[in-house]
């Protein structure tokens, strides 16, 4: 008879930057409350909601009491995706490994923060991205496996999308003014500016992870996709425009 020693659980930290997602929170939150795994928290930045997200989130946290779990931001002011998830990432500790949620979508299935921990525990990664389907077409997205010397601001194509994960010691690596423009964080197109310094600090660490492991809210009508096409295209060229990031050679995790 075989044992299979369980793999120990790394610190994982969900980041929910989310605004007006009335509709859409319970859906969200379960899809995190559900995983089977233990050793991981949420950080949930609401930012300056309209219809009530924050007090909603609030009460659904108590109701199921995972207060222990979750800490709950509420903005003052509205400050956009890219903001929120500097000020949540900035809160991890350097050893914790971010996922990305943004919210209005939701996770594929209840192993997908043990799907994670399996793979930065096999191998000697930093960042990963993923594949997702949209809802409710249930299209695949166009996310693949790319080199590790890929030139990621040559591709006008964002092939690194969700699921991001990623240290959060890589993340404080890149300045803030790099994530902003014209001294505002970019309020467009800011994950690209996030992913692209740290899969090029990360050459080398990078894992494409196949497995669908996200889901994208296509119904949601707060889409830049949809609201700012071109706008998107613009800002993204100027994130490219920038220069590369040196390749980290050493690094105690």
């Amino acid at each position: 008879m075989f044992f299979f020693k369980p793999i120990p659980e790394k610190k994982l930290v969900v980041v929910v930057p989310s605004y007006n997602n009335a509709q859409w929170y319970k859906h969200n939150l379960d899809s995190i409350f559900n995983q089977n795994y233990t050793n991981y928290r949420i950080i949930y930045l609401d930012d300056h909601s309209s219809d009530n997200t924050a007090h909603l989130v609030e009460q659904y946290i108590y109701e199921k009491h995972q207060q222990q779990r979750v800490t709950l931001i509420k903005n003052e002011t509205r400050q956009g995706a890219t903001a929120n998830r500097y000020k949540g990432s900035h809160l991890c500790e350097n050893n914790e490994i971010i996922l990305i949620l943004d919210g209005d979508d939701w996770f594929a299935h209840d192993n997908v923060l043990k799907k994670i921990n399996k793979v930065y525990s096999k191998y000697d990664i930093w960042v990963t991205y993923g594949q997702y389907k949209r809802f409710p077409s249930n299209k695949k997205g166009h996310c693949k496996k790319l080199p590790q010397d890929f030139d990621f601001r040559a591709s006008t194509c964002y092939y690194t999308s969700a699921l991001r994960t990623y240290y959060a010691w890589l993340f404080k690596k890149i300045p803030k003014n790099d994530l902003q423009h014209q001294g505002e964080f970019f309020q467009i197109a800011g994950d690209v500016a996030e992913m692209l310094p740290m899969v090029e600090m990360a050459r080398g660490h990078i894992r494409f992870i196949r497995e669908v492991l996200y889901i994208y809210n296509n119904q949601t009508p707060l889409n830049d996709f949809k609201n700012n096409y071109q706008e998107q295209l613009d800002i993204a060229q100027v994130i490219r425009s920038k220069p590369q990031y040196p390749k980290i050679t050493n690094h105690e995790l």
